[in-house]
């Protein structure tokens, strides 16, 4: 169908279709004059145009716009057919991934295929986000015999993209296959593996990345050959592991992934990686301390935690608004965060609504990081004030190491009270309903600075 190539499939977010086709009336006008003559495909005449040094270089951006829309319809299929494949997962979530191309700007490569944005006056300058549509065209080979067509390819990119990956992560879906895990294996994640695995690990990415680097191999992932295992078997005996049969190492490979998969989907359930795992889950304990009287205690830290996080949350977000200050960015952080916590908005709808993309939102807010740096702000400050509290009173040493106790104590109180709750608000997803302590105190200092910006105004 020629509308495919003047069409374009876009985000929708008001209605229950979480999609739309929107008619780009230039790459119409400017095909249908290019190429009246054509009924069938215009795919490689497309490919042609944008590759030609001898074409002018608006209709180069005129023939990448039109594959744009192209490659838009068929991005729209992979993401269908992991819906169907994967039904738990948000259709509308997944799209946003990858459908952040509106058609409303137009595009060029230039020799070393640097995508450039043209405006208005003709002038080039850099394209400062990469939508989706001109990686896949960025990234197909026009020239290579046996290439996929421009339509499986765009289908393949799109199920194998790292945003696609991280979405099905959140939902614990890990697509990649063993050896596509073991080579990409992060240093952070092999060392939460057993002493033994991280060994087989070191000889896995000593021959295999080493012989994949040495051919240039830029295919599929295959497992390792009978000549690989070997060599790492010898690696291995000269680090005191023995491994008599390659099929008895190919088999630890195999668990080895395994287990890098389950660490992949609990980081990203977490949504960062470096959460301390104390900050997730901690069962409640007695909270008396032999050495102090406990019930004074507590109600010491329950008086001061909710004063300290009030007033580490509103340092938090002052250092935050200073940052964006220099960007221009502070009161679109303000008024996005508002929304998310007040409104229970998406990330996709403040992007949405402040024209950005939804990658550069969640750069931009990172709940989540947020509330650790409140925690451990909030932490300190307690601790060091029961400190010096306790100094005064003389029921504390001036050694900190028989303060461990002490501690625990305020770790597990503000995990308990305050940040176990905090967290589990922001991984609920659409249906989430922020009432934690944390949000209360956020959204009550949202609104003096909503109310100090209206003073100003008036």
């Amino acid at each position: 169908m020629q509308e495919n190539y003047w069409t374009i499939i876009c985000l929708k977010l008001t209605d229950y279709q979480p999609y739309q086709s929107k008619v780009l009336p230039l790459a119409k006008d400017w095909l249908l004059q290019r190429f009246y003559h054509k009924k069938e495909s215009l795919v490689t005449e497309l490919l042609t145009v944008f590759n030609s040094d001898k074409e002018d270089f608006f209709d180069q951006a005129q023939a990448i716009l039109c594959l744009r829309c192209y490659v838009s319809h068929y991005i729209l299929e992979a993401c269908k057919i992991l819906k169907k494949r994967y039904p738990k997962i948000s259709f509308r979530g997944l799209l946003s991934r990858v459908l952040d191309d509106d058609g409303q700007r137009l595009i060029i490569f230039n020799k070393n295929k640097k995508s450039l944005e043209i405006d208005q006056n003709g002038n080039f300058k850099d394209q400062l986000y990469l939508f989706f549509t001109i990686k896949v065209i960025q990234t197909y080979d026009f020239y290579k015999q046996d290439s996929l067509s421009l339509k499986n390819w765009t289908i393949s990119m799109t199920k194998r993209s790292e945003c696609v990956k991280y979405f099905l992560l959140e939902y614990g879906i890990e697509i990649r296959s063993d050896w596509g895990i073991l080579n990409r294996a992060s240093s952070s994640q092999i060392s939460q593996l057993y002493l033994g695995a991280q060994k087989i690990m070191k000889a896995y990415q000593q021959v295999y990345l080493r012989d994949r680097r040495r051919n240039k191999q830029r295919n599929k992932l295959v497992e390792p050959s009978l000549k690989q295992l070997q060599e790492m078997i010898e690696i291995l005996k000269k680090h005191e592991l023995i491994i008599k049969q390659p099929e008895d190492l190919l088999n630890m490979l195999k668990e080895i992934s395994q287990s890098l998969r389950e660490i992949n989907v609990v980081n990203s359930t977490v949504s960062l990686e470096n959460l301390n795992n104390r900050f997730v889950d901690i069962p409640y304990k007695d909270l008396s301390l032999e050495n102090l009287e406990s019930i004074s205690l507590m109600q010491t830290i329950r008086e001061q935690s909710e004063i300290i996080l009030s007033q580490k949350i509103e340092e938090v977000i002052k250092e935050k608004i200073n940052k964006l200050k220099k960007k221009g960015k502070e009161k679109f952080f303000i008024s996005g965060l508002f929304g998310y916590y007040q409104q229970s908005l998406s990330l996709i709808d403040i992007s949405t609504m402040a024209r950005i993309s939804i990658h550069q939102a969640r750069r931009l807010f990172q709940p989540a990081q947020l509330i650790i740096e409140v925690r451990e702000k909030t932490f300190s400050s307690l601790y060091d004030f029961l400190i010096d509290l306790g100094k005064k009173q003389g029921s504390i040493s001036n050694n900190t190491d028989n303060n461990s106790d002490l501690i625990q104590v305020v770790e597990e109180y503000l995990d308990q009270v305050v940040f176990n709750a905090a967290i589990t608000e922001i991984r609920a997803g659409k249906n989430r309903n922020f009432d934690s302590l944390y949000a209360r105190k956020l959204i009550s200092y949202l609104l003096t600075l909503e109310e100090r910006d209206e003073n100003r105004t008036s």
